[in-house]
């Protein structure tokens, strides 16, 4: 019983995880946009390597959270 309920606070945990980097994507589509809106090269290319960094963050969180997922459920 209390592995179970270990188990499923865990999942829980990783789920909310999971929504935080969906924010992170939202906030790197911002500043993409961002980015496209300033008219300074140099604020721009900042904003772009910001998106992407965080992009890629997502991306690497994302994948692993659900194999984390994944692998507790079954």
């Amino acid at each position: 019983m209390v592995k179970k309920k270990r188990r499923y606070n865990i999942i829980q945990k990783l789920e909310n995880l999971r929504s935080v980097s969906v924010i992170m994507l939202i906030i790197s589509l911002l500043l993409f946009t961002l980015a496209i809106i300033v008219e300074s090269a140099f604020f721009s290319s900042m904003f772009l390597l910001l998106a992407m960094v965080l992009l890629i963050t997502w991306t690497l969180a994302y994948s692993h959270i659900g194999e984390k997922i994944k692998k507790l459920n079954s």
